[in-house]
Formats: C-alpha cells, sequence, structure tokens
C-alpha cells in the first residue's frame, strides 16, 4: 500500500492563490503541472478533485478521487468526499461503502458521520442513521453539528423527547447552529410552547436569514397567536426567498419542475398583460415566447394525475421566469378604510346571526380604492404559483406572495365591524383562487375555520350569467366527529350527508365587490362559471378563514 509522502505546500500556494481568485481553469492547470511531474502527489491530486467538482464537473472529481483512493486506499478525506459525491450522483449504496471504510480508519471524524448519516437516509434506512449518530455521540460527545444531526434524525423517527434532549444539548454547545435552532423550535411548536418556539425560530432566522423554512413556520405560528403584522413581515420574508428571480431552487421543487396547460395558458396571459402596461423589461418578450412554445408541447399528464413534469428542455428555457415574482405589487395599507364605511354593519351582524347557522351575503364590502388597489395587486402580482388543481384554477397562498398591508387592514376592519361574529376569531388564513372561463371551480367542501369570508374582484360583465359563477353554501354544517379529510375531499359522503339531513343550497351569484361570509363548517362549492375570455375577465375569488373549528361556539348537534 502506498504511503502518503511528503508534500511541498509550496508548490500548491500559487493554485489555491488562483482558486480563491475565482480562476478554476488556471488552478486546476497549475495542480496537474504538479501532477505530472510527481503522480503520487496526494494533497495535489485531492485539490485536483475539489477544483473539479466546485467548477461543477462531477465526473472529472470524481474520476480523480477513485485515483486517489486507489493510490491511498487510507486517505479518509479522499474516500469521504468521493462517498458525499457518490450519494449525489444517484450511488449511494456504493457512497456508503466509501464512507464506512473512512470510519473504519478513523472514528473521530465527524465528517465522515455525518455523511454516513446522510446517506443512511437517503436510503431511507432512518434506523441506521440513528444508530449511526449515537455511536458518533459516543466517540464525539461534545460535537455540536453531530448532536444536532442526532436531534433531527430521532424527530423523524418519533423520539421527540430524544430529540429534544440532543438539540438542546448541541445549542449547549453552540447555539449559532440555525438548523439546530429550527429543528428545536419545531418540537416546541408540537409541544405546544409557542413562545419558545417563537424564540426559537428568530434565532435561526438572525443566525441564517436565508432559511425559508423557518420563515414559513414563524408566519404561521404568529398568526394562530394572533400577531398577524409579524406574521406578515415573515410570510413576506418567505415569498421573497423562495420565489424571487434568480434564488435558489427552494426544497419544494414540485412547483418549479411541474406544470399544467391552464397555469401556462395563465402566465401567459398575465405576462402579456403586463407587458401592456410597461411593468417589465424588453426581455419579457423572450419569456412569453418560451411559455408559448413550452405550452405548444406540453405532454398530457398520466392517468390520475394533474400536473406533468416539465421536459428538460423545458424546465432549461423557463426556469428563470417560470413561477417567480416578477412583478409583485406592494398591496399598500391605506390610509382611509379599507371597508366601506356606509354600510349597516349592525343590521348585518343581526343578520348573519339570525340566518342559523350563520351566513351573510351582501354588496359593496371595500371601498372604492380599496377594490382598486387590491384588484390590482392580484392582476399585476405574479404570485399564482399554485397549480395542482383538477379543475385548472391557479392559486396564491399567503405564503407565496398572496400577503400585503392592504389584505390584513381588510381583515381587521372587518373584524372591528362585526365584533359579534369575529370575536375571539382572529385572522387565520387567506388565499385567493383565480380561474380560467372554461373550467369548473372549487367542489363541495368545508373549511377548518370558525368563519369564512370570500369576496368576488373580477367586474360584472365579465360573468356571462349574472344568476351563476358565486358561490353555493349548504344551511347544514359540517358532523362534528368529521376529521379533516372527510369534511374536506369527501364528497360523496358529504353528499349523502346533506341529502340525509335535507340540506337548503343558498346560491350567491357572482358580483364585484360581494361578500359571502357564513360558519366555516357549512359545505359550500363554486357555482357554475360562464365567463368572457381574456385575462381581466378571469373570476378572481378572495378566501379569509378566521379562527379554528376547536374555538367556534358549542353548538346543540344537528
Amino acid at each position: 500500500m502506498a504511503q502518503l509522502p511528503k508534500t511541498t505546500p509550496t508548490l500548491l500556494d500559487p493554485a489555491m492563490m488562483a482558486f480563491r481568485a475565482g480562476d478554476l481553469a488556471g488552478a486546476r492547470l497549475l495542480v496537474e503541472a504538479v501532477l505530472q511531474d510527481d503522480p503520487l502527489h496526494i494533497e495535489a491530486r485531492f485539490m485536483l478533485a475539489r477544483f473539479w467538482l466546485q467548477g461543477g464537473d462531477l465526473t472529472q472529481g470524481r474520476r480523480e478521487l477513485e485515483v486517489l483512493v486507489k493510490q491511498v486506499p487510507n486517505h479518509v478525506p479522499g474516500h469521504i468526499l468521493l462517498g458525499q459525491l457518490l450519494g449525489r450522483l444517484g450511488e449511494a449504496k456504493r457512497g456508503r461503502q466509501h464512507l464506512d471504510h473512512a470510519l473504519s480508519l478513523n472514528k473521530l471524524n465527524p465528517d465522515a458521520w455525518l455523511q454516513a448519516a446522510l446517506i443512511d437516509e437517503q436510503l431511507d434506512d432512518l434506523p441506521r442513521a440513528v444508530s449511526r449518530l449515537q455511536r458518533a455521540r459516543q466517540a464525539l460527545p461534545k460535537h455540536a453539528a453531530i448532536l444536532s444531526s442526532l436531534g433531527a434524525a430521532l424527530a423523524k423517527s418519533g423520539d421527540k423527547p430524544g430529540a429534544r434532549e440532543a438539540l438542546e444539548a448541541a445549542l449547549a454547545i453552540d447555539d449559532r447552529l440555525a438548523v439546530a435552532q429550527f429543528n428545536l423550535g419545531l418540537l416546541l411548536e408540537e409541544a405546544g410552547e409557542a413562545e419558545a418556539a417563537v424564540q426559537r425560530y428568530r434565532r435561526a432566522v438572525q443566525l441564517k436569514p436565508d432559511l425559508a423554512d423557518a420563515h414559513h413556520n414563524l408566519g404561521h405560528l404568529l398568526i394562530n397567536l394572533h400577531r398577524p403584522a409579524e406574521a406578515m413581515e415573515a410570510f413576506r420574508a418567505t415569498a421573497r426567498l423562495r420565489f424571487m428571480p434568480g434564488v435558489e431552487v427552494p426544497r419544494n421543487q414540485r412547483l418549479f419542475q411541474r406544470t399544467t396547460a391552464a397555469k401556462l395558458r395563465h402566465d401567459v396571459e398575465q405576462l402579456r398583460y403586463l407587458q401592456a402596461q410597461d411593468l417589465l423589461g424588453g426581455e419579457v418578450t423572450q419569456v412569453i415566447t418560451d411559455h408559448e412554445a413550452v405550452l405548444a408541447s406540453l405532454p398530457q399528464p398520466v392517468a390520475g394525475e394533474v400536473s406533468v413534469d416539465l421536459p428538460p428542455d423545458a424546465l432549461a428555457r423557463l426556469a428563470p421566469s417560470y413561477n417567480r415574482l416578477l412583478q409583485w405589487d406592494a398591496g399598500a395599507a391605506l390610509p382611509g378604510p379599507a371597508v366601506n364605511p356606509s354600510l349597516d354593519w349592525k343590521a348585518i351582524e343581526q343578520g348573519y346571526h339570525q340566518h342559523v347557522p350563520g351566513i351573510a351575503s351582501f354588496d359593496g364590502l371595500l371601498t372604492d380604492e380599496a377594490l382598486t388597489a387590491l384588484r390590482r395587486f392580484c392582476m399585476n402580482s405574479t404570485m399564482w404559483n399554485e397549480f395542482s388543481y383538477s379543475n385548472g384554477y391557479v392559486g396564491a397562498m399567503i405564503e407565496g406572495g398572496f400577503c400585503c398591508p392592504l389584505l390584513f387592514q381588510i381583515a381587521d376592519e372587518l373584524a372591528a365591524a362585526m365584533p359579534t361574529v369575529f370575536a375571539g376569531h382572529p385572522i387565520s388564513m387567506m388565499w385567493a383562487f383565480k380561474y380560467d372561463h372554461r373550467l369548473s371551480g372549487i367542489p363541495i367542501h368545508a373549511d377548518f375555520a370558525a368563519v369564512n369570508v370570500n369576496f368576488w374582484l373580477t367586474p360584472d360583465d365579465a360573468n356571462l350569467d349574472p344568476d351563476g359563477g358565486g358561490l353555493k353554501v349548504w344551511d347544514k354544517e359540517a358532523p362534528l366527529d368529521w376529521d379533516f379529510k372527510t369534511y374536506n375531499n369527501n364528497e360523496p359522503a358529504i353528499r349523502q350527508f346533506l341529502h340525509e339531513s335535507n340540506a337548503q343550497m343558498i346560491d350567491v351569484p357572482h358580483r364585484q365587490n360581494r361578500v359571502v361570509m357564513f360558519n366555516s363548517d357549512l359545505f359550500h362549492e363554486t357555482g357554475s362559471l360562464n365567463f368572457r375570455e381574456g385575462y381581466e375577465n378571469r373570476r378572481i375569488n378572495v378566501t379569509m378563514l378566521f379562527g379554528h373549528r376547536h374555538t367556534a361556539p358549542a353548538r346543540a348537534s344537528s
């Protein structure tokens, strides 16, 4: 077996200087010159492999590493890097062999333990990963990263107390571990320790401002804690980190690697609308051309699925623009009222309670200024990034861009105008859907909230059926013992329940600035749609949920 030779670092100093200056090609040439003189110069071989990998050439980097570990089988860093690389290349079992070999040579190398545990999880062998990290802890009891990884693995395995102990131990050693702070926040939130979880999430984003998942969880936790202004900032940070142009593709890659024909049609229409208003630069012409070309050649989804994978060439063409916040209207709060102060709110509130089990519909919800501003926000903002709905509509979610000061102003003013309806039920969620004129809407369901508020933004003349296009609501509440999956998705069970309980349907036609608010336990579905073609005629529905189902007032069984 070859022995590690004496190294002469000065020969590699110019290569490292070139590498640090960003001259990867020059750095490689300098290292290759060293290897020409001394093919067994192990440090040079390892450095060359790293340079190839840094430049994105995984094949050449792999080749150099394989030469290295063959020359010097006891080169621990080489086995670790090769094992990690093989995991990336989909050869996890071979990668684990190299990492296991590295550990057989040196049980005190933390990188070997950590990379091997990652490979275990990649191979869906969580018990092995947990066992490995427990042995790593025995070997290196004060290594914060090992404790952090052990905590995460234990949490996945269901051992929440063990996970919490390991994470707390990691952070006692080094509280700058952002992922450990985040994972401990998850455990605290699940345990009902909300304020402690908030502090952990905040520390995580302080340490790693681009940790989108931490901003996301912080937003949802804060809105549940009735702190909407703070939640809004967290949600807007989430959207910026996941959807702004140029940011790295987030973990939830489905939104960037899959699509539907309905989604692409919407995007083409919106891009042309923004182009006509000079809201996007000249490059939008090519963006539109790319979207249209992908739409024209898009394959059909397989049976049982809604969306399709973007073919590799289409993925490359659309990557810079698809599902990105190319335009994101500020949606600023108004200096004056957003909710119409001239309405007889007391009478509306009384009508809601009198119409048991709680429903009201009326026109003129928003002031003219608020209606114009909110419609502009929805028309201009390229935040319609949810598309996996069987009926073809697209959605904008609170964590994906549908989050602005104006929306929270509307929620606050609405709750203040009807205190006996919304008391104890702060805003808990909001979203919007936009519909193609030719497709149907949302099927029958109920929502997990106390009060549901729906209102429409599209002008009346877009609706070709003045008696339809709105919302159908039934006057019977979902049974209290039904779980979310049943009352939100099980249409046959819902229809049977409504039939057997003699439920009466209330059909509220679409009108711009008309609102329907009701007890969220009531089943409802979108009315039949018959709208004019064209982007400006697409039906836009805004939904706000207030409170949670378990906070709704107790009621007699129906």
